[in-house]
């Protein structure tokens, strides 16, 4: 069983047979795995005798061992596995504790319960039930990221822990210090990539507004994922030239404009990335796991009409194809940072329209525009996040439109 890709996993992917495995396989606990036989209360807990709250004491208790996740590297608490302490002092699996009662309301009760005493609150924390039949009695999986809001604390005023080995400990002001540097250094790398991404955007449009001026208006664009924190992808070019990934179409509910998808890209290494271009787009993929679709979009058709949702739907399938590669790299925990950035060009006017037949339109502003940073969590956050995107895409051409029919749902598990 190979654990800390289990552990990488996205958490609606875990099953009961993936619990009963673990605990029949004696895996030890580590730096990202921790077992609990039972709420801290054991048989006294509230919620196994009167089954309408968790109590201070247990709820405190997981608090305590979930921000020590969050403060180091992350990780998978699971709540139902017994353990065994051995000679050396690890602690190993041993198979299925007692089932929790009504264990998805507990989910529920505890997530929000845990929200309200870890400070700062803990973004992308999830609590999963695991039914063992149907009974509605079972199993608990909470998986924690490794946050940029760290160092976290529990109550009022906040205790803060950290992962030590498999052990969660109290930090130390050193401790302390050195979570603030990790997140302060991981959200400057961001800042400066997301930058460095706008200063070549604006040299290139540049080059463009200065060269041969086309027949038609054209709109130059970028859309750019950033993750949190680096993948560091160790042979880039060996996973797309033995196509270990390749991207893909977004799987929407309805039909959508594609003409600024790339579905076949043909790569090139290049210095820590991999790019393929034409002549009116590019796609690059960097080794920290950063993917850009950048270029220009000419209309062919009304002059210099342009519609939102050609940028909309571009912006969506680079954030999909982001979404899966963060998924083939076990990375399920890493927040993807998005920004778009649009500029049309100057030596021919521009006209954005909401619709056909133009019901509503608007005359393109000379400078970029670019939309406000956002962040992608969870997968089950990903059509709320797409949604915001495009309109903020809408609203950066000047228009307010509904992009409601740019869903995935369910689709979203077929890439």
């Amino acid at each position: 069983m190979n654990i800390d890709l289990m552990i990488s996993r996205p958490i609606s992917e875990w099953t009961l047979s993936d619990l009963q495995s673990l605990g029949s396989s004696r895996i030890p606990e580590s730096q990202r795995l921790e077992f609990k036989s039972d709420f801290e209360q054991g048989e006294q807990e509230r919620w196994r005798t009167r089954q309408d709250q968790i109590s201070s004491k247990s709820r405190d208790a997981l608090a305590e061992e979930i921000v020590a996740f969050a403060n180091a590297f992350g990780g998978v608490l699971l709540l139902g596995i017994l353990e065994e302490r051995q000679d050396d002092g690890t602690r190993v699996s041993t198979g299925l504790g007692e089932v929790i009662p009504r264990v998805a309301e507990c989910a529920d009760r505890l997530e929000s319960g845990l929200r309200d005493v870890i400070d700062p609150p803990l973004a992308m924390l999830e609590v999963k039930a695991i039914k063992r039949g149907d009974d509605d009695a079972g199993y608990l999986i909470i998986k924690i990221p490794a946050s940029l809001s760290a160092p976290h604390g529990v109550g009022r005023p906040a205790r803060g822990f950290v992962r030590r080995g498999a052990s969660c400990e109290p930090m130390t002001m050193r401790d302390l210090q050195h979570t603030f540097w990790e997140a302060r250094t991981a959200i400057d790398r961001v800042n400066s990539i997301f930058s460095l991404r706008s200063e070549h955007f604006r040299q290139d449009t540049l080059a463009r507004d200065l060269g041969v001026p086309p027949p038609n208006a054209f709109v130059s664009y970028r859309f750019t994922i950033v993750p949190a924190r680096s993948y560091a992808i160790p042979h880039l070019p060996s996973v797309f030239g033995n196509r270990e990934f390749q991207v893909a179409n977004v799987p929407f509910s309805s039909r959508q404009p594609d003409m600024l998808a790339y579905p076949s890209p043909r790569w090139r290494p290049a210095a820590r990335a991999m790019i393929a271009d034409d002549e009116n787009r590019k796609l690059t993929i960097w080794t920290d796991g950063t993917i850009e679709l950048s270029g220009k979009h000419t209309a062919t058709v009304g002059g210099g009409r342009h519609y939102p949702a050609w940028y909309a739907a571009g912006g969506i399938w680079c954030l999909y194809n982001a979404v899966r590669l963060r998924r083939h790299f076990g990375h399920v925990d890493v927040p993807l940072l998005v920004e778009c950035e649009l500029q049309p060009s100057r030596r021919r006017a521009v006209t954005f329209c909401a619709g056909d037949p133009f019901p509503d339109e608007v005359n393109a502003a000379a400078e970029p525009a670019l939309t406000d940073r956002l962040e992608l969590g969870t997968e089950l956050e990903f059509d709320a996040v797409a949604q915001l995107f495009a309109e903020q895409i809408g609203w950066a051409c000047g228009l307010d439109i509904d992009f409601s029919t740019m869903r995935l749902g369910s689709n979203l598990r077929a890439g």
